[in-house]
């Protein structure tokens, strides 16, 4: 047989050789001590006596949740699932948006580790516990050597060998996927057959409640002039090297501040792209906006607090609770011209509930309920007068609009739009010219409304994953979690806005 020779562009696709794999689950604690979980296929035995395990993990351009959490604990899990666990173990390599943590939205089964601070999974029919001892960077991944401390089975699923029984427990065994605009189609080997198991990118959420907005017709996808308009976005890389970039927010033209939710990091880039570190809150950011005094307001899920950071760094708790009651999970804020902050609070645990809520804190410090019975609300904005509040309910998928009173109560509410495709709106930025930037997660979208909640046009990110948006030195910047990058746009060249309204404080 004559072979097909690749062409050495295409070389990296030499990968695709080594299947069918055998994938793994690995399971590493976040910094708030939550599990996290994801499949991995490139992870094999390096020795045997001491016993060693390799791991490799994707490291640049952007890094790996899971390799974040171990460079920093030092230890992992490797779990052996079966073939009956082929379905979440694909939906536990997607990523959601910033505060959902995908160990309550899985159907895994966590169990204490022996060894380790880091729980296994109960439904896997082995795993090993590792401890880091070496770390190589090779190409864009990261090849993690653990020792093995600790190792079990269960026994009824082996014969004598540990020869798995695979005609009573198939193993996972993966050939490939492809992807469409739902989701993705993986096909696995059971024996001799081949199975193919169709996984779509969103989440299954109960259907929209009263005065939800189902008499709101979706945004339109399909119109041209949308089309002529995005290809002279000119997406391009700004900043680069984030697990999970979010909270874009500027105080003044010199810095543009940002967070990671992974890292628990505050960073501030300068115009020419240079990051510098502010501080580490010790828990996982998710969203941020600038206050009075040039604070910046970071909400913060690990920590459920809501909290103020200065320019040099240092931290006050701003909230944590209301009425007694510890915060869900603040994740996005904004600040109006009298003085209230408000901000979302949902549980990431389980974001298709509609336990989600929008808070506000008046300048005596008192907080209050604005907004409840929303399915994970995330990001919101202010208008400069103080009267209007938009906000992404991301997995509803549903933008809102709330006309408020200078002492913050709700005065009227409706449904601006339904964004259809990908996972639902983040990030929400206010133009000069009045119109709505609404960060499109899962399409890959900077969606552009004008206040009657009309499409006027789809800037792409380059990446699927945006996560939120500021206008900032006459350009919109994005944070992308796909590419774990800053993206920049040029909004002026496709008709609109090069800037957003500026709150007193804010100077230029």
């Amino acid at each position: 047989m004559e072979p097909t020779y690749l062409a050495h562009d295409d070389l990296w696709n030499c990968i695709a050789f080594f299947r069918p794999n055998r994938p793994v689950l690995v399971t590493t604690c976040n910094r708030d001590g939550s599990p996290h979980v994801a499949p991995f296929a490139w992870c094999v035995p390096v020795s045997a006596r001491p016993p060693l395990v390799s791991l490799a993990l994707l490291s640049s351009p952007r890094k790996q949740h899971s390799l974040v959490n171990i460079e920093r604990d030092r230890q992992f899990v490797v779990n052996f699932p079966g073939f009956e666990l082929s379905a979440d173990l694909v939906r536990s390599s997607y990523r959601y948006p910033t505060g959902v943590y995908k160990a309550g939205i899985l159907g895994f089964k966590f169990a204490a580790s022996r060894s380790l601070e880091v729980p296994a999974l109960e439904q896997c029919r082995a795993r090993i516990e590792c401890r880091l001892v070496d770390a190589l960077k090779t190409g864009d991944h990261t090849l993690l050597i653990g020792e093995v401390v600790d190792a079990a089975y269960a026994d009824v699923q082996y014969d004598a060998g540990f020869i798995l029984k695979a005609s009573q427990y198939p193993p996972c065994l993966h050939l490939g996927h492809v992807t469409n605009a739902a989701g993705q189609v993986h096909t696995f080997m059971r024996g001799s057959e081949l199975v193919q198991i169709s996984v779509p990118f969103n989440l299954p959420c109960p259907l929209p409640g009263p005065d939800a907005g189902e008499s709101v017709a979706p945004a339109n996808v399909d119109a041209e002039r949308p089309r002529e308009i995005a290809d002279r976005a000119n997406p391009s890389i700004f900043a680069h090297g984030f697990a999970c970039p979010d909270g874009p927010t500027w105080v003044d033209e010199q810095w543009l501040y940002v967070v990671d939710w992974v890292t628990g990091m505050v960073h501030k880039i300068d115009p020419a792209g240079h990051v510098a570190d502010v501080v580490d809150t010790h828990g996982m950011p998710a969203g941020a906006c600038v206050g009075p005094d040039n604070e910046i307001i970071v909400c913060d899920t690990g920590r459920r607090q809501v909290v103020g950071v200065s320019p040099g760094g240092s931290q006050r708790v701003i909230a944590a609770d209301c009425h007694g009651e510890r915060l869900l999970g603040p994740n996005g804020c904004a600040c109006d011209r009298y003085g209230n902050l408000y901000f979302t609070d949902a549980d990431g645990y389980h974001p298709t509930q509609p336990n989600g809520r929008v808070l506000v804190q008046r300048p005596d410090g008192t907080t209050r309920v604005l907004v409840d019975q929303l399915t994970f609300p995330t990001k919101l904005a202010i208008t400069p007068d103080g009267d209007t509040m938009y906000l992404s309910e991301t997995f509803g998928p549903r933008v809102h609009r709330y006309d408020i009173d200078s002492v913050g109560h709700v005065v009227k509410r409706h449904v601006v739009t339904v964004l259809c495709g990908g996972i639902g709106p983040t990030g929400i930025a206010i133009g000069a010219d009045g119109n709505l930037y609404v960060a499109h997660f899962g399409k890959g979208v900077v969606a552009v409304l004008n206040p009657a909640g009309d499409l006027l046009a789809q800037l792409p990110t380059g990446g699927f994953l945006p996560t939120n948006l500021v206008f900032w030195n006459g350009r919109l910047y994005v944070t992308e979690l796909e590419r774990g990058c800053i993206m920049c746009l040029d909004t002026v060249a496709c008709g609109f806005s090069e800037t957003g309204p500026k709150l007193p404080w804010q100077v230029r």
